[in-house]
Order: structure tokens, then sequence, then C-alpha cells
């Protein structure tokens, strides 16, 4: 649980360095549409970040985003394996708007390996519920 909540504090602040020691080198990133069509798939750390780094730049410094993560389900596969399953909501504040607007709901569907004594992100495919997210997702 705690990897999932730095995961979501990283990207709120734009963290990659902070990201980046959360994945194994081969971490798998897949991005679906509301149909489980695959929109974008990253593989590797390099890949992950350099993406996510492509994201916070059209983001910029005009907004802010939120992560918000619950009804989360861990599956222990093995010692050094859990299959976790959880509920994402990400808004997003606009400086010159008081209130937040919502960006997305999605499913994230992760594996967590132990790596070196250290639990790093392996997989993480995200279903978001709306037809359109490509447009959005953060």
């Amino acid at each position: 649980m705690d990897l999932l909540h730095r995961y979501n504090w990283a990207l709120d602040d734009a963290n990659n360095q902070g990201m980046e020691a959360m994945l194994t080198d081969d971490v798998s990133y897949e991005l679906c549409d509301a149909g489980t069509i695959q929109l974008q798939k990253k593989t590797g750390k390099v890949q992950l970040v350099e993406y996510l780094d492509a994201i916070n730049g059209e983001m910029g410094d005009k907004s802010r985003r939120r992560h918000i993560e619950s009804n989360t389900l861990l599956n222990a596969i093995d010692a050094d394996t859990v299959e976790g399953k959880s509920t994402v909501v990400v808004t997003i504040q606009f400086t010159g708007i008081e209130t937040p607007v919502l960006d997305y709901t999605a499913t994230m569907v992760t594996k967590f390996k132990r790596d070196a004594g250290v639990w790093k992100f392996a997989m993480i495919v995200l279903l978001p519920d709306g037809p359109k997210v490509i447009l959005r997702a953060r």
C-alpha cells in the first residue's frame, strides 16, 4: 500500500526521480481505453519515465493533479510478487479555477516485485472508465 501511495504522490508532484526509484528496470505500463484497447505501451524504466516527463511538460505549472486511490485489493503470488487492483480518481486543479475538475476515473492493475529487498512496480495497467481518456489521461 505504501508503494501505491508514494507512486500517486510522485505523480501529483511531477517527481520523476522519485518515480524512477519505484520501478523495476523492466517495468511495463499500458494505458487502455474503456474497451481495454491498448492506447499506449511503455516497456522499461527509461521509456516510462520519458513518457511521464512528456505528460508533465504538457501539464505545465498552471495546473496540479491529484491521484486518489481506493478499493485496493492485494494478492500475494509468492514471497517476492504481489498483484493488485485499485480504483483511481484523478482531478486537476487549474490555477484560475477555485474547485478541481474531474479528469478521469480508472481501474489500475498492478504487479509488484521485490528487488534487492525493496518493493517496486513491475507492471501498471490503467483501464479508464471513460472512452476519451487518450485526450486527458495523466
